[in-house]
């Protein structure tokens, strides 16, 4: 009994790896080539069920797999089997989203179903990074002395901003809308006369460095430039951004003069005196790279600060920064210059359009 169980487990054994080896010697480039020239010759019959057999675990390759969804969603319609060849198509255009279609050479029911269907993505993500540099704008002049004798500069410091955003074509070919949310530090140095003697010379000056982070809210329209034949796609956008403060300090500030004076680094936000709201006004150009059917995108960015940063309220409220180091803010916004670096995703579902659903 041992001896015939033994026996038996090796032939059960034997006849898998038989037929797992006769399964492997198919030569599924082969039988996709048979089955196009099958077609041509309008032997459609046989169609269908030879290419199932190369919709298996690496049978056919990404490009024979869409040519065999092309393959069997005309075969289908050659059949007057709509519904199958709607199925195989939508097969077609999840294996290859943007199909393209030859207007001389592809069968007109070929062209016509496939008008049928969304072959446009639904919308688009983007993922960005990128650098900036804060340049503030003085709205109204205030000072502990004569505003008049106040002379700060302002020098820009570069930033970080990282986030994403979703697109989506709107109305116009080659118009898109687009939402994002976007992480931005942003930072400048202050140099300010604080005092002059006599003769009007500086006397006294304050040096700190302001430094806060954003959540920047970007809402605009887009238009894509399309050039025939290339993969470079320019583009130019306008539209507003809603500015969101998540954090603002000032690192440790000093005074010159007789002698030198320090002060700790001030939490702006803890203390009320930055508005926790603004927003901008936008613009940029740039350009998408497309690969496949994403793009690499570059762009260069403009935001204008449309809104005072300073809460007026709470001007003169931090006494360390009023006293020790004789600085009050004026009422100011801040543009960005920016550079972003981005890689767009397409996400689709093909489907059949309503209009021509029953």
């Amino acid at each position: 009994c041992i001896l015939s169980c033994v026996v038996f487990q090796a032939e059960a054994q034997f006849n898998l790896s038989k037929k797992s080896t006769a399964s492997e010697g198919i030569n599924y480039s082969l039988l996709l080539n048979q089955a196009e020239d099958d077609f041509e010759k309008g032997n459609l019959s046989r169609i269908p069920g030879n290419l199932k057999k190369g919709f298996v675990k690496n049978g056919f390759s990404k490009e024979e797999i869409i040519r065999a969804h092309r393959l069997l969603t005309m075969v289908h319609l050659f059949s007057d089997n709509e519904p199958a060849a709607e199925e195989e198509l939508i097969e077609l255009l999840k294996s290859d989203p943007e199909h393209p279609i030859n207007p001389l050479t592809d069968p007109a029911e070929f062209q016509y179903l496939y008008q049928k269907f969304r072959t446009k993505p639904i919308f688009r993500v983007a993922f960005n990074l990128g650098f900036n540099q804060s340049r503030v704008n003085t709205m109204d002049l205030f000072a502990t002395t004569n505003t008049n004798l106040s002379d700060e500069v302002f020098t820009p410091k570069i930033g970080l901003q990282y986030g994403l955003s979703i697109e989506r074509e709107f109305g116009l070919k080659g118009l898109e809308v687009s939402l994002g949310a976007l992480y931005t530090g942003k930072k400048y140095a202050l140099s300010d006369v604080v005092i002059v003697d006599e003769n009007g010379d500086d006397w006294s000056i304050m040096d700190q460095i302001e430094s806060s982070i954003y959540l920047d809210i970007p809402l605009y329209l887009r238009y894509n430039i399309d050039i025939p034949n290339s993969k470079f796609v320019p583009f130019v956008y306008a539209g507003i951004e809603a500015n969101i403060l998540f954090s603002a300090s000032r690192s440790e500030g000093t005074r010159s003069g007789a002698q030198s004076i320090t002060a700790s680094v001030q939490d702006l936000k803890a203390s009320g005196e930055r508005n926790k709201q603004s927003f901008s006004l936008i613009g940029g150009v740039g350009f998408k790279y497309k690969l496949k059917t994403n793009f690499f995108k570059f762009e260069a960015k403009y935001s204008n600060g449309q809104t005072n940063l300073v809460n007026p309220e709470n001007r003169y409220s931090n006494q360390t920064t009023v006293f020790r180091l004789a600085h009050v803010d004026n009422n100011q916004s801040i543009d960005l210059i920016s550079v972003n670096f981005g890689y767009v995703m397409s996400i689709y579902n093909p489907k059949k359009l309503k209009k021509y659903r029953n």
